[in-house]
This record gives structure tokens, C-alpha cells and sequence, in this order.
């Protein structure tokens, strides 16, 4: 399974917590909720395929992130998620990449480090460019679940940014 995400310039998670109830645990679980998802689809596509899948790729699209974007609560948030995903779903990140990495990002970028083990560090590619990251994507996956803004054949729409591709 592949899980999409657009974490760029319009994703400031302060803003979801602006006249509701929401709390980064909720938000935590709701990540929670998301990778038991790709669990079964992972279950799912093992029976389908008749071969052993227990792991899912993560491409997240980092188009505009900037300094504004690290507020306390992001940061609460992203340290919540890689202890979570750290201690109860290790097995499941098979590969994260992040595409239109700005330079801000890899500042960034080394204080999550710190926070995951060197196993799950290496599994993360950042990758820069239409060039770079269509190969490095390419050699993850079938054209066919590639959207076509990344050089592949998935027509995505705004919907199926927020889901995922089996």
C-alpha cells in the first residue's frame, strides 16, 4: 500500500485545533486509526497477491514547508507520531519519502532524526526535483500508483490525497 500525504505550505496544524476539541492525542490517534488501515490492507493485498506484504511506502509532499509551519503544537505532534509509530507499528514503515524538499526542511529534518532509531532514519529518502525523485519513486512502485504531478499514471484528485492507493 502507498499512503499519500501533502504536508506542505497549507498544512499548519495549529489550524485544526481553531474552534474545535481537537488535541494533538486525537490527532495521534487518528494516525493510529490510519496505519491499522494500511495493516489490513496490507493483510488484505497478502491474500490477494498470495505473498507476504507488511509494510506500506509513505510519500509525503513537502512543497512549500517553512519555519512557520514548526509551532509548538507540529512539533508535539511529529514527536507523538514517531514514538507511537516507533513503538507499536516498527515493521509497518517500509519506505518515506519526501518530495519538493525545501532546504528549511533538511534544518528540520535533523531534529526528527533524533527522535527515531538509525533503522527507521535510514528508511526515509528525500528527494528534490521531478528528476530525482520519479526514479527513486519508480523503483518503489508501479507507474500506476504514481500521480501523474510526480511523473507516474494515478490521476488523483483532492479526495484521494487524504486516502490511500492499494
Amino acid at each position: 500500500p502507498v499512503l499519500y500525504k501533502k504536508m506542505g505550505a497549507n498544512c499548519l496544524i495549529d489550524n485544526l485545533f481553531v474552534g474545535t476539541e481537537t488535541s494533538v492525542e486525537n490527532l495521534v490517534m487518528y494516525h493510529c486509526m490510519c496505519q491499522e488501515r494500511l495493516s489490513q490492507i496490507c493483510v488484505e493485498n497478502s491474500r490477494k497477491l498470495n505473498k507476504h506484504i507488511e509494510a506500506f511506502v509513505t510519500i509525503i509532499d513537502a512543497a512549500g514547508w517553512g519555519v512557520r509551519l514548526n509551532t509548538f503544537k507540529a512539533v508535539s505532534y511529529g514527536k507523538q507520531l514517531a514514538e507511537t509509530d516507533g513503538a507499536h507499528y516498527p515493521e509497518r514503515m517500509g519506505v518515506t519519502v519526501v518530495l519538493n524538499a525545501p532546504s528549511i526542511f533538511v534544518v528540520g529534518w535533523t531534529l526528527v532524526k533524533s527522535w527515531l532509531s538509525e533503522e527507521t532514519q535510514n528508511k526515509v529518502k528525500i528527494v528534490r526535483g521531478i528528476e530525482e525523485y520519479s526514479t527513486v519513486l519508480r523503483e518503489l512502485m508501479d507507474e500506476s500508483v504514481i500521480p501523474e504531478e510526480y511523473g507516474g499514471q494515478y490521476k488523483a484528485t483532492a479526495e484521494s490525497w487524504a486516502m490511500w492507493s492499494t
